[in-house]
C-alpha cells in the first residue's frame, strides 16, 4: 500500500491534470536535482546541495534563507532543520509536522549525539561545545553549561559537569538528591522507561561500585 502511494505521490510531482480544460501544470517545476519523499505529504527536493521541501499543493514550506544540507526525521512532532558547518551541523530551525511551519533557531546552536526531542526538550552544544537544552518554540530552556548532557527521561537528566561528577537535574536545574553514602557519582545513565538508573561512585575503599537508582534518587539494588 505505501510503495503503491509512493508511485503516485511521485507521479504528482511531475503534472497535475485539470480536468475542466485538459491543461497540465507542473506541483514542482523541474529545476531541482533530485526529488524524493520525505513524509506522507511533503517532498524534499535538492537543489545544489541545498534542501526545499514541497507539499502536494506545490508550496515551498521553508523560507528561502532557511535552506538547508540536512532535515531530520520528526521527533515528538518537530524535525531539525540543519546547516553543515565542517563536521558539525548547526540548527536552523525546527520544522513542524502537523502545521507544516518553520520555527527559526537565532541562537549559534548545534546538534549533539542526541539529535531527537525527549520530553519536549533537545540536547544541544554552543560554538564552544558546552551543552543545555532546546525547547520546542526554538528557545534556549536550560543554559549551555555542562560538559555533557543526556537526554530528559522520567523528568530527569543526566550531565556531567567540568570537573568530572555527573548529577541529574529536572526541568527547573533542580538536581536530584541521590543517597548520601553514595558520594559524588562518577557516571550515570539515562533513566528507562522503568524509572531506573545505573550510576557508578567510588566506595572507601576507593574501589568503583555500581548500582541502580530510581527517580527519588534510591538505591534499588546492586
Amino acid at each position: 500500500m505505501k510503495k503503491r502511494f509512493l508511485i503516485l505521490a511521485l507521479l504528482s510531482v511531475a503534472c497535475v491534470v485539470e480536468a475542466q480544460n485538459h491543461t497540465m501544470k507542473w506541483l514542482v517545476k523541474p529545476d531541482y536535482d533530485t526529488i524524493g519523499y520525505y513524509s506522507h505529504d511533503i517532498f524534499k527536493c535538492v537543489k545544489n546541495g541545498k534542501i526545499q521541501l514541497i507539499d502536494l499543493n506545490g508550496r515551498s514550506l521553508l523560507p528561502s534563507e532557511a535552506l538547508a544540507d540536512s532535515v531530520t526525521d520528526y521527533t515528538e512532532g518537530l524535525a531539525l532543520v540543519l546547516d553543515k558547518k565542517g563536521k558539525a551541523y548547526q540548527i536552523k530551525g525546527l520544522f513542524t509536522e502537523n502545521s507544516h511551519d518553520f520555527i527559526p533557531v537565532t541562537d549559534n546552536l548545534y546538534t549533539t549525539y542526541y539529535s531527537h526531542f525527549s520530553e519536549n526538550l533537545l540536547v544541544v552544544a554552543d560554538e564552544r561545545g558546552r551543552q543545555g537544552y532546546l525547547d520546542n518554540w526554538g528557545r534556549v530552556a536550560i543554559r549551555c553549561q555542562y560538559k555533557e548532557a543526556c537526554p530528559f527521561v522520567k523528568g530527569w537528566a543526566s550531565v556531567e559537569s567540568d570537573k568530572g561528577g555527573t548529577s541529574y537535574i529536572n526541568k527547573r536545574e533542580e538536581y536530584l538528591t541521590v543517597d548520601f553514602h553514595l558520594g559524588q557519582l562518577t557516571l550515570g545513565t539515562n533513566f528507562n522507561e522503568k524509572g531506573e538508573a545505573l550510576v557508578g561512585y567510588y566506595a572507601r575503599n576507593g574501589q568503583g561500585e555500581f548500582v541502580v537508582i530510581n527517580t527519588n534518587g534510591k538505591v534499588v539494588r546492586k
